[in-house]
């Protein structure tokens, strides 16, 4: 199950991070830290066992490396970095299955191929750069479509890839594009709705209960 997996790589990487933010102080070793982590990542990436589990320190030690960039300096990335990291993100393994067969179709989305993890790594670190700065953050997140995004991400994390796979059995045969675009449209459509009905009736409630108790806590304290 996916989720499980991640949740899994995120336990990994946050027991690396004192480590990574440490050695990532050091201009340096923060050099030489990033360069053995590309290395490790395009060559742990494809392996079907737990050692794959390597591959991913590298995007751990870019949110460190942003962060400490930015823990002195205002962000000044806008929106060209943001329009950029969603280009690389969304248009890599495209890309990239052009430029290793000369076809679109069909095309083949391997999801532990490493050079375009890596080229999805790298607009990740632009499109987070831009969020950062206050100019641009101010105007994405103030946006209501976006907070209610915000409010449902946790669920849309948890339930997307079950609606992917029952959406994937239950469509008809038909054009790998046709295919691709309808999978897409659907699985973000419904995972959205469900997404949204799971806040409003577990997560709101549950957040409330949680709430409650802690001000329980505190009186009895």
């Amino acid at each position: 199950m996916p989720p499980t997996w991640t949740i899994t790589i995120e336990i990994f990487g946050s027991i690396l991070v004192p480590f990574l933010v440490t050695g990532m102080k050091r201009r340096n070793l923060a050099i030489l830290i990033v360069i053995a982590l590309i290395a490790a990542s395009v060559a742990f990436s494809e392996l079907h066992s737990r050692a794959s589990m390597l591959a991913f320190p590298l995007q751990f030690a870019a949110g460190c490396g942003l962060a400490l960039y930015f823990w002195k300096r205002e962000p000044s990335a806008g929106y060209p970095a943001a329009l950029a990291g969603l280009a690389l993100i969304f248009a890599a393994r495209p890309l990239w299955w052009l430029l290793m067969t000369g076809s679109l179709q069909p095309i083949e989305y391997r999801t532990n191929a490493a050079a375009p993890a890596l080229l999805e790594t790298a607009g990740a670190v632009l499109l987070i750069a831009a969020l950062a700065s206050h100019r641009f953050r101010s105007a994405v997140f103030e946006w209501r479509p976006m907070r209610a995004l915000g409010d449902w991400s946790y669920s849309i994390y948890l339930i997307h890839f079950p609606v992917l796979r029952l959406l994937a059995y239950s469509i008809p045969p038909m054009q790998p594009v046709m295919a691709t675009l309808f999978l897409a449209v659907g699985t973000v459509a419904i995972t959205c709705a469900l997404a949204a009905m799971i806040f409003r009736f577990i997560e709101k409630p549950g957040i409330a209960i949680g709430k409650r108790v802690t001000r329980l806590s505190e009186r009895q304290a």
